[in-house]
């Protein structure tokens, strides 16, 4: 079960049987609740004030935003997400040092707080609602607006992007508030239409309120007979399994629901058997399908991971990884498509995966992935990966240093652009002195002056707002073999020259200001009694 927490809400969760502290979450989420295995967990963290949730038939996840410029958010397995900061709270994780925006869209005003992704059909043609030119687009509710808004979604790398197409439905009563969407069970899009002159919050306060009127509109094509309802219940086990084909995912996701209920084992070597004779779409159906009836072993899912279909291979490696440990043929398997694998979603999915499992499986899956120089542009997998190696940190960090023995490592654009700046930002932060002399070994570690200036670069933003005095003397000396760092590092250092040529060049009216200005900040938040006299001169 999958849901959509909102921005104002603080959740504290402890799932059923389960005593101590619960799972807390603050403001905006998507979560999860495994029903059998009685887990619950933050699937992705933050995000818009997220009003609704959209599975579509690829397994995706969205949600709408309450925002400009987007039409919402795709969510990756344990993404960090923008949201309002200042008013919803930071982060879970303070070393998270970077988070995921919203899909790309042109410009437009506020808001399609949620929206349905009218998929094409997977399985052989059926009756549907709407027609052809309709499948794959994305309708949005915009209650301010009043409008049902139609976008094109296309690939961005390893995630979505939007461009509106047109508006399906509008009206010139400024009482039309569409606050929710559905895909029906006849092949429909439902809109339900609050009827209100305005939907702010005070006017409700205030009893503004229309009781009355409020009404469900349907959207479906010119001439097409909808879909009538089906009975899943009633219907055989086999019958079930024709229906996971079905063109509309609304009667697929019921007939999944449906077998989940029934629990029927004798299925399983049917959906093993189309799996491997199939490569369409629709297919991964049978494999959530395999999955809910308990058949996916590790044994079979080493042959999924070579599956012709990109997403049976994301899908089945997503699966794996929920079980938070792998054995070492999958390990193996793994280390081959970190190594091999051409499509970005499922390298995105293989990063999700890596931060779930043990450091010593892990780690070597990922030491792999770091060799994909293309990924650094990849709008999801640098910082996938950089999460993965900073769940490690303290659990693995012999192991994570052993990686930086290498000098060839550090000459990967992935570990240049991304990784190795945080890492030492990282280890910084925290101020522990095993953290602070595990930077001292990776200074001593790189290679060359500019791999060292990258280092530093990520000291100096965790000691912002800190004095460096008390350092240790390892972190000292291989500061001061690499050159001893900035200005302004040696500055918080409390280095006498340091502090003499601040203060030179913060007097000097040639300096520009935005040096000027980081100096003065410098010393106000390290208080030396030397820099009194110049600063009130």
């Amino acid at each position: 079960l999958y849901g959509a927490q909102g921005s104002t809400v603080t959740g504290d969760i402890r799932p059923p049987g389960q005593t101590g502290p619960g799972i807390r979450s603050l403001g905006q989420c998507i979560w999860r609740y495994h029903p059998q295995s009685k887990r619950y967990e933050i699937f992705a963290e933050g995000g818009g004030n997220s009003f609704g949730l959209e599975i579509d038939t690829l397994g995706r996840i969205f949600s709408g935003h309450n925002g400009d410029k987007t039409r919402g958010f795709h969510y990756v397995q344990g993404g960090y997400y923008q949201k309002g900061f200042e008013k919803h709270g930071s982060l879970s994780n303070p070393y998270a040092f970077g988070y995921f925006g919203y899909m790309a869209h042109p410009n437009v005003p506020r808001f399609t707080h949620t929206f349905v992704i009218y998929d094409a059909p997977v399985g052989p043609p059926g009756p549907l609602a709407l027609p052809e030119n309709y499948f794959g687009s994305l309708f949005a509710i915009n209650p301010l607006q009043g409008t049902v808004i139609r976008s094109r979604v296309s690939p961005d790398r390893s995630s979505l992007k939007t461009e509106d197409i047109d508006v399906p439905l509008s009206s010139k009563d400024t009482w039309f508030r569409p606050v929710d969407i559905q895909l029906g069970p006849d092949g429909a899009i439902y809109v339900c239409d609050m009827y209100e002159q305005r939907i702010d919050h005070a006017s409700h306060y205030q009893g503004r309120i229309d009781r009355e009127r409020g009404r469900i509109w349907r959207i479906r094509g010119k001439g097409t007979t909808p879909q009538p309802p089906l009975n899943l219940e009633a219907t055989s086990s086999d019958e079930l399994d024709e229906r996971l084909s079905d063109p509309n995912r609304s009667i697929r996701q019921n007939a999944l629901l449906t077998m989940a209920w029934r629990n029927d084992s004798e299925l399983i070597p049917k959906f093993k058997q189309q799996l491997a004779t199939r490569t369409d779409d629709a297919v991964v159906n049978q494999l959530w399908a395999l999955y809910l009836q308990g058949g996916l072993t590790e044994e079979t899912a080493i042959g999924l991971l070579s599956h012709g279909n990109p997403i049976v291979r994301q899908w089945t490696m997503r699966l794996l990884g929920d079980e938070n440990t792998i054995n070492t043929p999958v390990r193996e398997r793994l280390s081959e498509i970190a190594r091999k694998e051409s499509d970005s979603r499922v390298r995105s999915q293989l990063a999700s995966t890596l931060r779930r499992l043990p450091g010593e499986q892990s780690l070597p899956i990922l030491r792999e992935m770091l060799n994909q120089d293309a990924d650094a542009s990849d709008i999801h997998i640098p910082l996938l990966l950089w999460w993965a190696l900073e769940s490690k940190a303290d659990s693995d960090r012999e192991a994570i240093l052993k990686i930086f023995t290498s000098s060839d490592v550090w000459k990967l654009k992935l570990v240049r652009d991304h990784l190795i700046e945080r890492l030492m930002r990282r280890y910084a932060s925290s101020g522990t002195q095993a953290d602070l002399l595990t930077c001292a070994k990776l200074l001593n570690e790189s290679p060359n002056a500019e791999d060292a200036k990258i280092l530093l670069a990520g000291f100096e933003k965790a000691f912002e707002g800190r004095s460096l005095a008390g350092l240790p003397d390892e972190l000292v000396a291989a500061i001061a073999r690499v050159g001893g760092g900035s200005l302004a590092l040696k500055l918080r250092q409390g280095q006498p020259d340091a502090l003499r040529d601040s203060l030179g060049l913060i007097a000097d009216e040639k300096t520009p200001k935005a040096d000027r200005l980081k100096y003065l900040q410098i010393l106000a938040e390290i208080h030396p009694p030397a820099a009194q006299d110049v600063l009130l001169a």
